[in-house]
């Protein structure tokens, strides 16, 4: 039996729509790994993004410098001047920080990330914020205060989202104001002493609620960190 002319448009579209959700199912998920460098994450879409291994800042937001690591794929342990260490593991969805033996002073672990200026034209989603990451450079930072991770949409719509404990304090900056040729996106979590782990969510799309795992929970908000370009 053949189909009905009229019937012929809408089964067309029919078929394009299941078409397209099976090439969004296909659609590689955001995975993460570890190198030398830091936690890279993979977008599963061609953009990376490289968070340099975190380290500890205590109470004068001083940043400690690290002594060694020792990395594999989904494995690191780095070790830091002045004491304590944080084990580093990669899960499917997630990274987990466990820090030990930290200095008593220590109050946050703190990291940072360039984002491509290829997202020029994209969008961000910090906590209730939202915004463009501009086509040209702005007069000032684009977000800072106390949120739960980013979200960055590219300009062909892919999303990348990565999620952290309540209260942690971000900050995202256009390189290009110092003459940079990327995007930087900073952290601060706490990670005050009895804190036995950090968690960092990965999807490819907005992670509805806070990762709460630091311990103790934070009970105010994080005081603002020093800037640090």
């Amino acid at each position: 039996m053949s189909t009905p002319p009229l019937c012929r448009p809408l089964a067309i579209l029919a078929l394009s729509a299941i078409f397209s959700l099976a090439s969004l199912d296909a659609r590689a998920a955001v995975t993460a790994h570890l190198d030398d460098s830091g936690i890279v994450i993979d977008n599963g879409d061609g953009a990376k993004f490289t968070i340099a291994f975190p380290v500890f800042v205590n109470k004068t937001r001083a940043k400690a410098k690290i002594a060694e690591k020792s990395v594999t794929e989904r494995k690191a342990t780095v070790k830091y001047e002045g004491g304590g260490q944080l084990e580093i593991e990669v899960g499917a969805d997630e990274v987990i920080l466990k820090p030990t033996g930290a200095p008593a002073d220590t109050e946050f672990v703190y990291s940072i990330m360039r984002i491509d200026t290829a997202y020029a034209g994209g969008k961000w989603t910090i906590g209730a914020t939202q915004g463009d990451f501009p086509a040209t450079k702005p007069p000032g930072n684009l977000f800072q205060g106390n949120a739960t991770g980013i979200v960055m949409t590219n300009p062909a719509g892919r999303t990348t989202a990565l999620g952290l404990p309540a209260n942690t304090y971000e900050q995202l900056q256009d390189g290009r104001i110092w003459d940079g040729n990327y995007f930087q996106w900073q952290f601060w979590a706490l990670a005050k002493p009895g804190t036995d782990r950090i968690v960092m969510k990965l999807a490819d799309h907005p992670i509805a609620a806070p990762v709460a795992v630091a311990k103790p929970a934070p009970s105010e908000p994080v005081s603002t960190p020093s800037n640090s370009a």
